[in-house]
């Protein structure tokens, strides 16, 4: 029995395909980051490959779950390798990340992509009979990091897949997955987690007291993996800076600010980037509560409230507060996209400045 306590309906479901023997070949797995693709796949991949004709074999299932089943195969983003032992240290560094810290992306430090080669190891061992029961699954993590010949190598699998075979494709991005790959495989899409949820993981798997959980998940914006990030970093000391810089913006020249900021923020430093885009995201949200009289028991940061006071005679009215989170919110988005911060954050800059209408971004 299929049990995925993030997404529980998505374990219910493929319950139910599984015992009515309607299995598809392909599905793409498409949702926010954070949102459990990964757990998801993994107990799938874990239920087909421990069934026998006696029941279940858990040890199979263990062996899912630690990555080393024969009949898994697992296609994941990692940089280029200069040499065989460099690929084989490179797998063992994801299986390692993955047992460890499963809900944080795999982090090599350097320019990762599914490889053109590993699709093509990939299609030549699935069409390869199983080595212990009947079935043969992958799973690609991050696929939309495939270049193009990938895809197209891809789509000759899912045209054509071997009998008894399961393809399970994850992605942070959907609008980056080919419509020709998304035509063709069945989607399932993964909502973002609850805050409840997330704050009870924090306290139980992560130990964190009650003030940091609830200020983490109220944060993470549905994402456990940006929970996790939230609680693992600096970010109340980074907080102070943050409100600092805002409070800046709004009060000084453009140009002034800009050179304070790229005095005290690293933009290759995404992780910072993404916390400072979070703070903001915090701030502007209270203040469109205080300049729209909402109630104040939804203020995240109630222990900054003279700062908030002061930020919101700067900010004024509340469509000014609107417009800010929706800019914040926009640069968040294309936080996950392959952009030069530089720019896009000075744009959101000017923006939050002259309190502009939101940018614009697809999902």
């Amino acid at each position: 029995m299929i049990e995925t306590q993030i997404q529980p309906r998505v374990g219910e479901m493929f319950n139910r395909l599984i015992e009515n023997d309607r299995l598809a070949s392909s599905y793409l797995f498409y949702g926010p980051p954070g949102s459990g693709k990964w757990q998801a796949a993994v107990e799938i991949a874990a239920e087909i490959l421990s069934k026998t004709d006696d029941g279940y074999d858990e040890s199979s299932a263990m062996r899912v779950r630690k990555l080393v089943h024969p009949d898994l195969m697992v296609v994941f983003p990692m940089p280029a390798p200069k040499k065989e032992e460099e690929k084989r240290e490179f797998i063992n560094f994801f299986k390692e990340w993955k047992l460890e810290k499963p809900f944080l992306p795999v982090d090599f430090g350097r320019v990762s992509n599914i490889l053109k080669e590993n699709v093509r190891n990939f299609q030549q061992n699935l069409y390869k009979s199983p080595v212990e029961g009947g079935y043969r699954v992958a799973i690609f993590e991050k696929a939309e990091t495939m270049p193009r010949t990938s895809f197209d190598i891809l789509l000759k699998t899912i045209e054509e897949p071997p009998p008894n075979s399961l393809l399970m494709l994850l992605t942070d991005n959907f609008d980056r997955m080919p419509e020709t790959i998304r035509s063709r495989c069945q989607k399932i899409r993964f909502k973002r987690v609850s805050p409840d949820f997330i704050r009870q993981y924090l306290l139980e798997e992560k130990g964190l007291d009650e003030r940091k959980a609830d200020f983490a998940a109220s944060l993470a914006s549905g994402s456990i993996s940006r929970a996790e990030q939230l609680a693992e970093s600096d970010f109340f000391e980074e907080r102070d800076t943050a409100i600092m810089l805002l409070g800046y913006l709004l009060s000084h020249p453009l140009e002034t600010f800009w050179t304070e900021f790229l005095g005290l923020v690293n933009l290759r430093d995404k992780a910072r980037l993404e916390n400072l885009m979070t703070i903001w995201q915090t701030l502007y949200h209270d203040l469109a509560i205080m300049l729209g009289e909402g109630d104040d028991k939804h203020i995240i940061n109630k222990d900054q409230m003279k700062a908030l006071r002061k930020l919101a005679g700067r900010v004024r009215e509340f469509e000014n507060a609107r417009n800010g989170l929706g800019n914040i919110l926009a640069m968040q988005k294309l936080s996950y996209r392959n952009i030069n911060p530089q720019p896009a954050m000075f744009e959101i800059a000017q923006r939050l400045k002259e309190h502009q209408p939101p940018l614009q971004i697809r999902d």
